[in-house]
């Protein structure tokens, strides 16, 4: 499930919007006030390393600071339980990133720098070291300067309440909200204040871009499963109370009732693996609606490239 979700917010996280809100946010810093947001450039990545490119996590974007480029690495870390190696794969990765971008460099040639950030999306409290230098055990400061002076910013969704979430004008923030949502009424609740950030945008095919990213997340993250209903919803929601109430109380008890027939074909496994299938076909479309990029989507559903364009097809 972890790695479903993995995959899920590497895609969340190629979408300028999404980078834009997270950075302003989460991010208490002043250098944030200093990025110019019109230059964000997603980075892609092409790694020789299988342990690199299987990597579902890690996300970088490049954005001019002041009178200068940075790289922004973003890794998603969707687990319960805390891992003191952060700082280690870190390094690894951005030691990748680096030899990956920079294959020779003259005399006078200098890198971009990296920043590194964390965000954190478990139930247990974050407690792993974000400073290299607290990882290392040596007691003698004529050895520090040989130490990595190095460091990541760490984001912890559980920290943060979430009502501070909704309170914020920002889709990415209200979306994170879902995950605290404690029951269907809360879930419902949160999703109205979600739809009215997305109502706020003029453009409909915007609105429809983002309807699709939505329901990915509630189906690849909040596992909501009946996607037909929940898609017909989302097209019809118009910020009545009643019809939000009526409609989410109507997808879960389809959820309830299909959960009851699934029981009662357990043993018809052709019927259910056909099921599976065209469940994997109708998400694939909806990713290539919400302009992903086609090999991300042939990485995450197993299909070739040419299998996929034969969908467009149809």
């Amino acid at each position: 499930m972890a790695q479903e979700k993995d995959k899920f917010f590497k895609i969340l996280f190629q979408d300028k919007l999404i980078v834009k809100e997270f950075l302003t946010f989460f991010v208490k810093e002043d250098w944030v006030d200093d990025l110019d947001f019109s230059t964000l450039e997603f980075v892609k990545t092409d790694y020789k390393s299988k342990r690199m490119a299987d990597r579902e996590s890690d996300v970088a974007w490049k954005i001019r600071y002041k009178n200068q480029e940075i790289f922004i690495v973003i890794h998603i870390e969707v687990q319960v339980k805390n891992d003191n190696t952060m700082l280690l794969r870190f390094l690894e990765y951005i030691g990748y990133f680096y030899e990956n971008k920079y294959k020779s460099l003259t005399m006078n040639e200098k890198i971009i720098p990296v920043i590194p950030i964390l965000l954190h999306i478990g139930v247990d409290n974050w407690n792993g070291k974000t400073k290299f230098h607290d990882l290392v055990d040596f007691n003698d400061d004529r050895l520090s300067k040989y130490i990595i002076n190095f460091e990541y910013f760490p984001i912890i969704l559980k920290d943060i309440p979430k009502e501070e979430l909704l309170e914020a004008e920002s889709l990415f923030t209200r979306l994170l909200a879902l995950n605290k949502s404690k029951d269907k009424e809360d879930l419902k609740s949160t999703l109205k204040k979600l739809f009215e950030i997305v109502f706020n945008f003029e453009d409909i095919n915007e609105r429809k871009r983002l309807r699709d990213l939505i329901s990915l997340y509630l189906e690849e993250v909040i596992k909501i499963k009946n996607k037909k209903e929940l898609l017909k919803f989302i097209d019809n929601y118009n910020m009545e109370e009643g019809m939000l109430s009526w409609n989410l109380d109507h997808i879960w008890d389809q959820e309830r009732e299909k959960g009851k027939l699934e029981g009662k074909l357990e043993g018809k496994l052709e019927g259910i693996e056909k099921g599976k299938l065209e469940a994997k076909i109708e998400l694939i479309k909806r990713m290539l609606k919400a302009n992903i990029d086609i090999k991300q989507i042939s990485e995450i559903s197993g299909f070739s490239i040419e299998e996929i364009e034969g969908m467009v097809e149809e």
